[in-house]
This record gives C-alpha cells, sequence and structure tokens, in this order.
C-alpha cells in the first residue's frame, strides 16, 4: 500500500478516487452504501474506482462472517437461542441484508438489489474454523510485516 491505511473504509475508498493510492481493502457494504446513498460527492468517488473482490489462484475471495452465542452462564438461555434463531430466519436474514448492504447469512435468501449487483464473486470455502486456528500464525506474521 503506498501509506498506511487513515481511517475508516470510507476513508480508504475516497484514498483510491483522490489518487492516493491504488488499492484499499475495505469492506464491500461501504462501496455500495457510497455507491447508492444521497451524497453526491460519495457517489463521484465510486465513479472512480471499482469495488473488486481478490482471488488467489482462483481459490476466491475472503469473506467476512458475523456469528452469534450465547454464553454458558447467560441467565436466560432459551430467549437468547430464540433470539439468534430469529436473527438466522430468512426474513431477518433478508431485512438485515436490504438494509445494511450486506450480503445474507443464509445461502437460501438472495442478496439483495443493489448488493446483488455484486454478487457474482466465488467465495472462499475455507471453514471458520480452519483460519481461527491459524489465526495466531498470521498474527505473527502480519506483525513481523510490519502490518497495523
Amino acid at each position: 500500500m503506498a501509506r498506511p491505511p487513515e481511517g475508516g473504509d470510507r476513508d480508504q475508498i475516497c484514498a483510491v478516487g483522490a489518487g492516493v493510492c491504488e488499492v484499499a481493502l475495505t469492506n464491500s457494504y461501504y462501496y455500495v452504501r457510497m455507491a447508492t446513498g444521497e451524497d453526491a460527492a460519495d457517489r463521484a468517488i465510486t465513479q472512480k474506482v471499482k469495488l473488486g473482490f481478490p482471488s488467489l489462484d482462483g481459490k476466491g475471495a475472503h469473506i467476512n462472517i458475523s456469528g452469534g452465542g450465547v454464553a454458558a452462564n447467560a441467565p436466560n438461555k432459551a430467549n437468547a437461542l430464540k433470539l439468534l434463531e430469529f436473527f438466522a430466519s430468512a426474513d431477518s436474514q433478508a431485512h438485515i441484508s436490504k438494509n445494511n448492504n450486506e450480503y445474507p447469512a443464509s445461502p437460501d435468501v438472495p442478496a439483495p438489489p443493489p448488493v446483488d449487483a455484486y454478487a457474482t464473486f466465488t467465495a472462499n470455502p475455507m471453514s471458520v474454523a480452519a483460519f481461527a486456528a491459524r489465526q495466531p500464525e498470521a498474527q505473527s506474521m502480519m506483525s513481523a510485516a510490519g502490518w497495523r
């Protein structure tokens, strides 16, 4: 990268649009929000940059995941589980995706507009358990490389 990252995801997109750097890492929903929002300056920035999903050797792009759990000592486990089941339902996933410009967690729920325009990427199939087990190794490599 041309410089250490500064600010948040929108700032990274703006830096690429301003020519400060050629590549930035960002969550796709920020780009979609900027490209389809009411702010004309944000929309203009997204006309200068392209959202891409890098795929090393055709193995697919990394995707962030969201998850939920219930603590072992939770005082109201039954209702906590019901809440997680509610969030995982097709109706909730459709609502959350539509209102956050994110991809639904359920493969049975289609990506809503305008997210669907960017839904043709290939996701890396590595399980969360597999990359979680290697997180300390990855962190060590990033630290050795000076990543902050």
